[in-house]
Parts: structure tokens; sequence; C-alpha cells
């Protein structure tokens, strides 16, 4: 497990610095749900590592509503990641808003939207990319 994390911390934060990315699509996603129980398995340094790179590179983040409502995680992860994205959010890193669109969320939008209420998202707290964020 410390292997496969610190491979994706690697791919992450080379993205956060590459100039061709402009947003860090859903950070820890790796499809397997490997750490899904517990997001404290990834060690804080390597977050904290990746928000400078991103921060500093003027980079999004994708909060992404497929992601937190997969039913590879656990209640406690999905609780831990929203943590995340607000830390991110209060370290001035924009955030993006998606759903992948790879399948149909029907009305999960408003699960996301009690987790993103809890920890003290609002209307306009999240990002859009204007063409000038593109190029």
């Amino acid at each position: 497990m410390e292997g496969y994390i610190r491979e994706w911390y690697r791919q992450q934060l080379w993205l956060a610095t590459d100039e061709r990315v402009t947003i860090l699509g859903h950070p820890w996603y790796n499809g397997r749900g490997l750490w899904y129980e517990d997001f404290n398995l990834i060690p804080r340094s390597m977050n904290m590592e990746i928000a400078a790179a991103i921060r500093d590179n003027k980079k999004f983040v994708e909060c992404n509503s497929g992601f937190l409502t997969s039913d590879k995680m656990t209640e406690k992860f999905r609780v831990q990641y929203i943590e995340f994205l607000r830390e991110l959010f209060e370290m001035g890193i924009r955030i993006t808003y998606g759903s992948d669109s790879h399948h149909q969320y029907g009305d999960k939008h408003l699960i996301i939207e009690k987790y993103l209420s809890e920890v003290g998202f609002k209307e306009g707290d999240f990002s859009t990319l204007t063409e000038e964020d593109l190029w």
C-alpha cells in the first residue's frame, strides 16, 4: 500500500506542476478503492506538498460527485475527503465541481450538497474556468 500511495502521490505532484494541466481531477481517486476506508492512510505531508504545488502553479482541484458517491468508500472516508477539499479551499486553491458524466448520477447531487454544507461550502465557493485559465 505504501508503494502504491507513493506512486499515486508522485503522479499527482507531476500533474500539479505540469504547465499543460489546468485541473487536478478528483485527487486520490484510484478506481480500485485501495484506501477508501480511511483517507488518513495518505500522509498529511503528501497532501500538503500537492496543495502547495497546486497553489503555486495556480491550478484548480475538482470536487467530483461520482467519486464522493461511489459505493467503494466508507462514510468515514467521505467525511475526511470533503474536509480535505475544504482545507484546500481555505488555502486559496480554486475548487471546481464535476460529475465526470460517465454515468447517470441522478439525485446524488443532494448527497454531495449535504457533505459540502457540513464543512462550510456555500454557493459561490466553486470556481468556473475562463478562457484565460485554459491558455
